[in-house]
């Protein structure tokens, strides 16, 4: 999986101070591996743009859903309840859903045999939407702060007013689940 922001985003966009070279740099893109992975598990997927392969097993209806989106493109479909996949289906036989996965076949009902639909495509986001890179930079923020002893081991503290404060401890924090919550599939198979 890759990283969802880089660290010149988070120096231009976010106003990160991040020296160039040295420990605090190497320190920041472990940041951005983490707390990038941190989002990723959190929505339950990938969602940098990759491409993808995939066996569906067949249902006896028209349609079935990818494991894998926001589908891009689709490169090649076959449906052989024979495995032997040797010719793809044309674009019009067929239309995708790029947000929820669902393939929707034209004329055609899917065998209910295992591993009969095959299926390559690409799925993912590029460029990564802003509300998603704000929510790894929002991550990486509260995680710099741990490392750094700015609030290092400190869980919460008194406000001037009286109030308490609860510091975060927990990747992605809860304004990145927020700005995420769109993002989580939802989508029963």
């Amino acid at each position: 999986m890759a990283d969802l922001i880089t660290l010149d985003e988070l120096r231009s966009i976010y106003g990160f101070t991040i020296a160039t070279g040295g420990k605090t740099e190497a320190m920041y893109e472990a940041l951005v591996r983490s707390a990038s992975q941190a989002c990723m598990n959190f929505v339950g997927r990938d969602l940098t743009l990759r491409d993808v392969v995939e066996f569906q097993d067949g249902n006896g209806h028209d349609r079935f859903i990818l494991d894998c989106t926001p589908v891009a493109s689709v490169e090649s479909l076959s449906v052989d309840p024979l495995h032997r996949f040797g010719t793809s289906l044309s674009p019009d036989r067929y239309r995708f859903d790029a947000d929820t996965g669902i393939v929707t076949l034209y004329g055609i009902t899917v065998p209910a045999v295992k591993d009969c639909i095959r299926i390559a495509y690409s799925a993912g986001y590029d460029p990564i939407p802003d509300d998603i890179k704000a929510a790894v930079a929002d991550t990486i923020q509260m995680m710099a702060r741990r490392l750094t002893g700015v609030a290092g081991g400190v869980t919460s503290r008194t406000m001037a007013d009286g109030g308490t404060e609860q510091l975060e401890t927990v990747a992605p924090t809860d304004y990145a689940k927020f700005l995420l919550r769109a993002y989580r599939r939802n989508v029963v198979r």
